[in-house]
């Protein structure tokens, strides 16, 4: 919850908080359990979705989560209603500025964002690695630009950070390696998510062999 706690927020406000692209819900039982905050999570997939509500409610927070099916361009939802928006490894469906004009709406005056975004960590990069993420997300650049990018929207940079590999390993690819083949007998069938796998399945490779190079990172944001 270190992203959490520097934005300024107590855990113990009764906070609205707006999860994009929540996907199966990781960072969604997180802020449940760590916060007494109500949170509204969107993501495109019901499956997804559908998993991400299971939880929640096998976790007894039936009553603090609103699962929304949506498109995170065209959320429809109410302009400046939350505290806090919420965007995990999910920016880069829109890119990561466009995803800045889009989602401060919905805060509430001073709210803010918390985003992590793909960034280079290294500015000497095999050109294998460059290309895979020129193809799959061309708006990755460097912590400097996204810094530039927060300030030319008008916007204030509280605090970065780059997650350690631990986040990415122990807390992310390996649980969802070993959720896929339950997840895949439930929900193969519904649309989009073989694609989804397939895509995570092929950026974890690519994460074991150059994570010297690239990483997420965290941005705590005032709007």
């Amino acid at each position: 919850m270190q992203a959490f706690d520097l934005t300024g927020f107590s855990r113990n406000e009764h906070l609205k908080i707006l999860d994009i692209g929540c996907g199966t819900g990781a960072q969604t039982l997180a802020l449940l359990h760590h916060t007494n905050a109500e949170i509204t999570a969107v993501d495109n997939s019901i499956s997804l979705l559908v998993k991400m509500e299971e939880r929640a409610v096998d976790a007894g927070f039936e009553n603090r989560i609103s699962p929304l099916f949506g498109n995170m361009s065209e959320i429809p939802l109410d302009e400046a209603t939350f505290d806090l928006i919420w965007a995990e490894g999910s920016v880069y469906n829109i890119g990561f500025e466009n995803g800045l004009r889009q989602f401060s709406k919905f805060l509430k005056p001073n709210g803010m964002m918390v985003i992590s975004e793909l960034v280079w960590i290294s500015e000497n990069r095999p050109k294998e690695i460059e290309d895979y993420w020129n193809e799959n997300y061309p708006g990755i650049g460097t912590i400097i630009e996204k810094e530039e990018q927060i300030s030319n929207n008008g916007m204030r940079l509280i605090d970065s950070f780059i997650l350690p590999e631990s986040c990415w390993v122990d807390n992310y690819y390996e649980p969802n390696s070993r959720r896929t083949k339950e997840f895949v007998s439930k929900f193969s069938s519904q649309e989009g998510v073989n694609d989804f796998l397939a895509f995570e399945k092929s950026e974890y490779e690519a994460y074991l062999k150059y994570r010297d190079y690239y990483s997420y990172a965290f941005f705590i944001i005032q709007c």
